[in-house]
């Protein structure tokens, strides 16, 4: 392993997520940034003006929208990158990759989560557990093609359960909101921020265009979004076929 990626290594390994800055070079960013446009422009006429996101890409953009995405998965820094802090049987596919997007009209949050975690059934929460230190299992990476705010994580809450604080947050979303509902998109702005903020140790993590974020989404997180912020985070899991699978048949195990 290269020693200027050991910073990152660490962070991994102890944060659950890393930052590798500038992994994309200006021409190509130009030349994601019009693939990613179309593909807004499918998601807008799918699933409408608040669309978080397209995916997989491969099954909407024609092949040489799809070449920026490809020329992205062979750069050799990209690569690199990958191989420095995944498992060696790690995989890039193109034709898994989406990208998310901001909304159009209405500012949202998602909820805090860990990936594919369900706490309301013992047998499925087992088997999410017992995959949940793989190394081989539920890695993701965001690259965003815009500066991207949206994405909070509470560091180091990758690896171990959920702590009194998290518990305490997550038994307190069964209880009715007692305030009124938000009536304005600044309100609506305002209680997202409010959800956000409701965890314990949350963090916001800011990319610049062009940077790579790889984390654990074992880790707590969540998306927050506004209109005026534009986004277009490409985003996918460099996993093996294996881990893949295995990850699927823990969450689908009863």
């Amino acid at each position: 392993m290269p020693s200027s990626f050991q910073p990152q290594l660490d962070s991994f390994q102890t944060l659950g997520y890393c930052l590798f800055p500038r992994v994309v070079p200006a021409s190509l960013l130009a030349d994601l940034r019009r693939s990613a446009e179309l593909a807004r422009e499918i998601a807008h006429r799918l699933r409408g003006p608040d669309a978080q996101r397209l995916q997989p890409l491969s099954a909407h953009l024609a092949p040489a929208d799809m070449r920026p995405l490809e020329d992205l998965y062979a750069l050799p820094n990209l690569r690199a990158a990958l191989a420095a802090i995944l498992p060696p049987s790690h995989r890039l596919n193109v034709a898994t990759i989406g990208v998310l997007f901001e909304p159009s009209q209405k500012p949202y949050t998602t909820h805090w989560h860990r990936d594919a975690r369900d706490v309301k059934d013992p047998q499925r929460l087992a088997a999410w557990e017992s995959t949940q230190n793989n190394p081989d299992c539920w890695n993701q990476m965001n690259l965003p093609l815009y500066e991207d705010t949206c994405t909070w994580v509470v560091p180091a809450s990758h690896n171990r359960p959920d702590s009194p604080g998290e518990a305490a947050w997550l038994a307190s979303q069964d209880l009715p909101d007692p305030r009124p509902a938000p009536t304005t998109d600044e309100e609506r702005e305002h209680r997202s921020l409010d959800n956000v903020r409701a965890m314990p140790g949350g963090q916001r993590v800011v990319l610049d265009a062009g940077d790579l974020l790889l984390y654990r989404n074992t880790l707590w997180h969540l998306g927050n979004y506004t209109p005026y912020k534009r986004r277009a985070t490409l985003h996918d899991n460099p996993m093996s076929p294996e881990a893949l699978k295995l990850g699927g048949e823990a969450l689908a195990k009863r």
